[in-house]
């Protein structure tokens, strides 16, 4: 029987967890705007709109963050987030308390 207090395998899994998906998020959130602003600072690359003289950049290649994609991303990256924490996750749990911590 554990004492009060004490941190149960589960306590540590969900510490483990959370931790992980903290940090993936936190990350992912960074790359979308980073890729945002990026796509909001590269001018239009002319394609052929260039050759033909158009003024609305018609033809061209326009850099856009697309919301379908950053949205796909984001589930793929929480998958991969979730995944990798889980490993040391399990392996935390099953130890100390103190030693799984102190691993960390």
């Amino acid at each position: 029987m554990q004492a009060s207090g004490a941190a149960l395998p589960r306590d540590i899994l969900s510490q483990f967890l959370l931790e992980s998906l903290t940090l993936t998020f936190l990350a992912g959130a960074a790359g979308m705007l980073l890729a945002i602003v990026i796509a909001f600072l590269v001018p239009p690359m002319p394609l052929y709109g260039d050759i033909f003289k158009m003024a609305n950049h018609e033809g061209d290649i326009l850099l856009r963050a697309s919301p379908q994609t950053m949205l796909v991303s984001f589930f793929i990256l929480s998958l991969v987030g979730i995944v990798s924490g889980f490993v040391p996750a399990m392996r935390a749990a099953g130890m100390d308390p103190v030693v799984a911590l102190r691993h960390e």
